[in-house]
C-alpha cells in the first residue's frame, strides 16, 4: 500500500493578518504633544529630521514584507497547481492500470475461445475419423460380398455350361431338346443381369469410395489450413502483446521520467526561494516553509513509490503473459499425444471389429446354406402338394362363379321388381298433391261460413239494440201523451232523446207499430203494447231459431268434414309410411345385394389371382428343381 498524501497544509494565523492591507505606522510627529513656543527651534529641526528617516526605514520595510507576501501567494499557486498536476497523473495511471486489466481480461477470454475452438476440431477430427474407418470398413464388408457373390456366379455358370454341353451330347428327343434350351436361355439371360448389375454395382462403389477419398482429402487440408492459421494468430497475437509491453514501458518510464523532472525543478525552486526568503521571514514563516519542504520531500517519498509500484506491477504482467504463452505451448502438445494415443486405440479397436465382423459374416454365410437346403426340401414338398391343391381350387372357382351368376339373375329380377313398385308409388304423388289442395279449399269454405254466421250474429244483435230503443222511445211518448199535464220541457227532452236514436231507413220493420189515438183509454194502449211487443217477440225467436238451426247445420257439415279429412290423412299417413318403409327396405335389400356382389367379385378376383400366382409359383418352383437337378 501507498502512504496517503496529505493535501491540506497548515499554515499558521499569521499569513491571514499579513495576508491582508498593509500596516502603516502612525506619525510618530501627530502623536507627540506639541511643544510650547519657547523650545530651541534647531533641536526641534533635528527631531523631525531623524523621524523622516525612520519613517523612510519603516515604508521600505513593508514594501519589502509585501513584495514577501506576495512571492509567498506565489509559491502557494505552484503548490496548488503541482497538487492538480499529481491528482491527474494519479487518473492517468489508474486509466493505465484499468486498460492493462481489460487486455488482461481480453487475453483471458481469448485463451478460452481458443481452447474451446480446439476442443470442437478435436471432436470433428474424431467423428471424422470415425466416420472414415466406418466407410473404410463398409466398403471392404461390401468389396468382399461383391467377389464371393462374383465367384458364385462363376461357378453356377460353369456348372449349367458343363450341363448343356452333356446334354447336347446325349441323344435326346426333339419335344425335350427345345424346353432345356429355352430354359438355357431364360437362366444364361438371367445370370447376364445379375453380372450386369453386380457390376453397375461395384462401379457405384468404386465411385462413393472415390468421393469419400475426396472428401477426407479436403477436410485434411482443411484442418491443415486451420492449424496454419492458428500458428500465425498466435504468432501475431505474441508479437503484439511484445509491442504492447514495449509501448506501455516507453510510456510509462516517459511518464514518470517527466513527472520527477517536474517534481525536480519545483523542489529546487522552492528551495531557491526559501534560500532568499530565510532571511527575510520571522520564525512564523520559516517554520510554515520547513513544513511545506516536509510535505514536498513527503510526496517525492510517495512518487516515487508509486513509481516502484507502477514497475512492479508491469513486471508482475509481463510474467503473466509469459507464462500464458508457455501454458498453451504445453497444452498443444499434451493434445498432440493424446491425439496420437487416441488414433493408435482406435485403430486397434477397428481391427478387433474388423475381425468380428469377419467371423460373423462366415457364419451368416453358413446360416444361408442351411436355409438354402431346408427350402430345396420344402420346395420338393410343395411340387407334390401344389396340383392337387390347385385342381381343389378351380372346383371351387367354377361353384363360385356358378352362385355369382345366379345371384345376379335373382338381384336383377329384384330390380326390376322395386321398378316396378316404384312407378306405381310415384302415381299417387299427384293424387296426394289434389287432395291436399281439396282439403285446402274445403278449410277456406268452412271459414267463410263461420265468418258468415258471425256477421250475422253482429247484426242481429245490432237490429235487436234498436228495436229496444225504438220500443222505449214508443213508450215514452205514450206516456207524455197519457199525460199532459208534463211541461213543454220535459216533452222537448223526451224528443231529443227519442231523436238521438239512429235509424236506418234502408230497413224495413220487423213489425208495424199501432198508430196512438187520440183520446183513447190507458188499456188500450197497454192492450195494443203488448200484443206489439208478444208480436215483436214471436219474431224475434223465429228468426233466433233459423239462424240457430243454420248454424247448427254449418257446424254439423263442418265437423262432417274435419272427420272426413282426419279420416283422410291417418289412412293416407299410413299409406305413405307404408310405402317410405316399403321402398326403405328395397333400397336396403338392393344395397345388401350390391355388397354381396361386390364381395362375390372380390372373392373371386381373389380366387383368380392366387391361383394364378400358384401357377407362376409352380412354374418357377418346376424351373428350379430342373435347374438344381
Amino acid at each position: 500500500m501507498l502512504p496517503p498524501i496529505n493535501s491540506r497544509l497548515s499554515y499558521p494565523e499569521s499569513n491571514k493578518r499579513r495576508g491582508g492591507t498593509p500596516h502603516v505606522l502612525p506619525d510618530v510627529a501627530a502623536q507627540r504633544p506639541e511643544r510650547s513656543d519657547g523650545d530651541n527651534t534647531g533641536r526641534s529641526h533635528g527631531i523631525s529630521h531623524s523621524n523622516n528617516g525612520v519613517l523612510e526605514r519603516m515604508e521600505s520595510l513593508e514594501r519589502e514584507t509585501l513584495h514577501l507576501r506576495e512571492e509567498v501567494l506565489h509559491l502557494r499557486q505552484q503548490c496548488s497547481s503541482n497538487q492538480t498536476h499529481r491528482d491527474d497523473e494519479r487518473l492517468s495511471l489508474t486509466k493505465v492500470s484499468e486498460d492493462l486489466q481489460r487486455i488482461v481480461n481480453a487475453f483471458n477470454s481469448k485463451a478460452q475461445a481458443d481452447a474451446l475452438f480446439q476442443q470442437r476440431e478435436q471432436q470433428k477430427a474424431a467423428l471424422l475419423f470415425a466416420e472414415v474407418a466406418r466407410l473404410g470398413h463398409t466398403v471392404e464388408s461390401l468389396e468382399h460380398t461383391i467377389r464371393t457373390l462374383a465367384e458364385d456366379t462363376g461357378r453356377v455358370l460353369d456348372r449349367q455350361e458343363q450341363r448343356l454341353q452333356m446334354a447336347t451330347a446325349r441323344p435326346v428327343a426333339a419335344g425335350n431338346t427345345s424346353p432345356l434350351k429355352r430354359m438355357h436361355d431364360t437362366i444364361s439371360i438371367q445370370l447376364q443381369q445379375q453380372s450386369e448389375e453386380t457390376q453397375q454395382n461395384v462401379l457405384m462403389l468404386k465411385n462413393t469410395v472415390a468421393q469419400l477419398r475426396v472428401e477426407i482429402d479436403s477436410d485434411r487440408n482443411e484442418r491443415w489450413k486451420l492449424d496454419s492459421e492458428r500458428q500465425h494468430w498466435l504468432s501475431e497475437l505474441r508479437t503484439m502483446v511484445n509491442k504492447m509491453d514495449a509501448t506501455m514501458e516507453v510510456k510509462i518510464a516517459s511518464q514518470l521520467e517527466r513527472v520527477h523532472s517536474k517534481l525536480m525543478s519545483d523542489k529546487m525552486e522552492t528551495l531557491r526561494l526559501l534560500e532568499e526568503h530565510r532571511e527575510l521571514v520571522s520564525g512564523a514563516d520559516f517554520k510554515r516553509l520547513s513544513t511545506q519542504m516536509m510535505e514536498f520531500s513527503r510526496i517525492n517519498d510517495h512518487l516515487l513509490a508509486l513509481e516502484q509500484w507502477i514497475r512492479t506491477e508491469h513486471n508482475a504482467i509481463k510474467r503473466i503473459f509469459q507464462l500464458f504463452s508457455v501454458d498453451n505451448d504445453n497444452r498443444f502438445q499434451v493434445l498432440v499425444h493424446e491425439l496420437a494415443d487416441a488414433s493408435r486405440l482406435w485403430h486397434g479397436v477397428l481391427v478387433e471389429q474388423d475381425d468380428q465382423w469377419r467371423g460373423q459374416l462366415s457364419q451368416v454365410l453358413e446360416a444361408v446354406q442351411e436355409v438354402s437346403n431346408v427350402v430345396q426340401k420344402k420346395v420338393f414338398a410343395l411340387e407334390e402338394v401344389v396340383p392337387m391343391e390347385v385342381k381343389a381350387r378351380q372346383k371351387h372357382d367354377e361353384k363360385l362363379r356358378r352362385r355369382v351368376e345366379s345371384a345376379v339373375k335373382s338381384l336383377s329380377r329384384a330390380i326390376d321388381a322395386t321398378r316396378e313398385d316404384f312407378s306405381s308409388t310415384h302415381s299417387l304423388t299427384p293424387r296426394v298433391g289434389d287432395l291436399e289442395c281439396a282439403y285446402q279449399r274445403v278449410l277456406e269454405h268452412i271459414n267463410g261460413e263461420v265468418e258468415t254466421v258471425r256477421s250475422a250474429l253482429k247484426e242481429t244483435e245490432s237490429k235487436l239494440e234498436q228495436l229496444c230503443v225504438v220500443m222505449e222511445s214508443k213508450a215514452q211518448e205514450a206516456v207524455c201523451a197519457m199525460t199532459p199535464d208534463v211541461p213543454e220541457p220535459a216533452q222537448a227532452e223526451s224528443r231529443d232523446s227519442g231523436g238521438d236514436v239512429p235509424q236506418d231507413g234502408a230497413e224495413e220493420p220487423l213489425v208495424e207499430a199501432p198508430a196512438h189515438p187520440d183520446g183513447a183509454s190507458e188499456q188500450a194502449w197497454e192492450t195494443a203494447l203488448t200484443v206489439l211487443s208478444e208480436s215483436i217477440m214471436e219474431e224475434l225467436r223465429r228468426r233466433h231459431n233459423e239462424i240457430v238451426s243454420k248454424v247448427e247445420a254449418l257446424e254439423s257439415e263442418h265437423n262432417e268434414a274435419l272427420e272426413g279429412l282426419r279420416h283422410w290423412a291417418t289412412t293416407h299417413a299410413q299409406e305413405c309410411r307404408q310405402c317410405y318403409e316399403y321402398l326403405q327396405y328395397r333400397v336396403e335389400q338392393n344395397e345388401t345385394e350390391v355388397q354381396v356382389q361386390s364381395c362375390l367379385s372380390g372373392l373371386v378376383d381373389a380366387v383368380v389371382s392366387r391361383n394364378a400366382l400358384s401357377t407362376t409359383d409352380s412354374k418357377d418352383a418346376g424351373g428350379l428343381l430342373h435347374l438344381g437337378s
